[in-house]
């Protein structure tokens, strides 16, 4: 097909792409990456109506940005799966690998930006190297890598041996 009949799409809203409804859609708002770009960056401001929020610490447990970098991941992946024409379904996060926290919490009224970059994908599985950084300071507050697992319609329960 020609450059001049292309059909571009239009991109799809947080909650069309991703499978979580709310309340546990946990991030916020993403960016459509530009053409060719694959990461993917989501953004989250942790509110008093955040999921998790504890007024205890005055905001977020740390250990809920997996949930945050798992959602940026489906993302990605529903953005893959739209642009090629492929139907967006539920994926199943398996682990993380050289997960770090550097921060206990996420503060009440902090914005944080969300990058999920894919390091291998195909039909079944993915595995993304994740950041979350503030969006005042830049400074990384946690990373890790993310693996999951995606089923096709035909899925029985069973994984692949």
């Amino acid at each position: 097909m020609d450059e001049m009949n292309k059909t571009v799409k239009r991109p799809l809203s947080l909650l069309e792409i991703l499978p979580q409804k709310p309340p546990m859609v946990l991030v916020d708002d993403f960016v459509w990456p530009k053409e060719g770009e694959q990461s993917v960056t989501s953004s989250v401001t942790i509110t008093e109506d955040s999921p998790f929020y504890s007024s205890l610490l005055k905001g977020v447990p740390a250990c809920t940005v997996i949930e945050y970098m798992a959602q940026t991941m489906a993302i990605a992946v529903g953005i893959d799966h739209y642009l090629h024409d492929l139907p967006l379904s539920i994926g199943f996060l398996l682990g993380s690998r050289r997960l770090t926290l550097r921060v206990p919490f996420l503060p009440l009224g902090e914005r944080y930006l969300i990058t999920a970059e894919p390091l291998f994908t195909d039909e079944s599985f993915g595995s993304f190297a994740c950041e979350v950084k503030s969006a005042k300071t830049g400074d990384i507050v946690a990373s890790a890598q993310l693996t999951a697992f995606q089923p096709d319609a035909n899925f029985s329960g069973e994984l692949p041996s």
